[in-house]
Order: structure tokens, then C-alpha cells, then sequence
């Protein structure tokens, strides 16, 4: 497939998930996770089903294989780049609480001098 170039040697997507998204991945075929910052949740029907697009696994196959992002990192999905498949509507909201939640932490750890 042809991808064009936009900066930095990359291609858009890649450039989105280098920057700000690079998530683990774990292969279909042996099983290994490895980082790829191309945002391979895009071909997954769902957070748990393997993609339908192959990329180069670097671990013990050697070749092209199918990718499932690792479940620690789904919450790091941008909710507005999730597949519409993925049906987010509970968990952006368990995300926004979570966010929510670690504002308030933060905000409980800072250290004001007056």
C-alpha cells in the first residue's frame, strides 16, 4: 500500500502515533508485544479482536502479521480516533471519571507557598 510521506520520514498516521500514541501491540502469531507507532487500532473490529491489516512483527516471526493492541493501553486511545466498532460510549465515560479523578490527585499533591 502506498503511503504518502508527510514529515520526519513518516506517513500521517505514523507521524500521529509517534508523536503522541505509540502503543504496544501484541502479535497474532507468537504471542510477543512490541511497540508500533503506526495506529494499528484503527483495523481492529474491536479492543480485543486482532487487526485485519498486517505489520512487520520484529520479535520471533520475521514477517508480516496481524496486531491487537495490548488491553493496558486501549484506555490511550484518542476516544475521537476509536473505530466506530468499538462502541466507547461507557468507557469515554469511565475515561472522562479517570481524568477527572487525576486532576483531583494532582491537585491534592501540589505544594502552594504563599
Amino acid at each position: 500500500q502506498i503511503r504518502v510521506i508527510v514529515d520526519k520520514n513518516l506517513c500521517d498516521a505514523c507521524l500521529f502515533g509517534s508523536s503522541r500514541y505509540p502503543l504496544r501491540y501484541q502479535c497474532e502469531r507468537c504471542s510477543r508485544v512490541q511497540r508500533i507507532t503506526h495506529p494499528m487500532y484503527r483495523y481492529q473490529e474491536s479492543p480485543t479482536a486482532f487487526s485485519n491489516v498486517t505489520w512487520a512483527c520484529h520479535q520471533r516471526c520475521a514477517d508480516f502479521t496481524h496486531w491487537r493492541i495490548v488491553p493496558q493501553d486501549v484506555r490511550l486511545v484518542p476516544p475521537s480516533d476509536a473505530p466506530q466498532t468499538w462502541n466507547q460510549d461507557g468507557d469515554i465515560i469511565l475515561r472522562a471519571r479517570e481524568i477527572r479523578a487525576q486532576q483531583l490527585r494532582d491537585n491534592e499533591t501540589r505544594c502552594v507557598v504563599s
